[in-house]
């Protein structure tokens, strides 16, 4: 929240890895749709976090899925 000391101020950027809140606050990327209320303002829990989590759970389980299939290739090279 701002006071009248801060009206005039111009809003705050955040870094790439940051979330910009609805009240103008920063938040790490990874704290939204983590069911938390990081912000303050729910502005971080969007009604389509389901969606986004999705995403998120997807491309996670594909990354798990190639560092298995790598690790599977190099014990097959080792047992050679």
């Amino acid at each position: 929240m701002q006071g009248e000391d801060e009206q005039s101020c111009a809003p705050r950027s955040c870094s790439p890895e940051e979330f910009h809140c609805q009240n103008d606050i920063c938040i790490p990327q990874r704290w939204v749709c983590d069911r938390d209320n990081d912000c303050g303002d729910m502005s971080d829990e969007p009604s389509n976090c389901s969606t986004l989590s999705a995403v998120s759970n997807t491309s996670s389980l594909s990354v798990l899925f190639i560092i298995i299939i790598v690790l599977v290739l190099v014990l097959d090279l080792i047992c050679l």
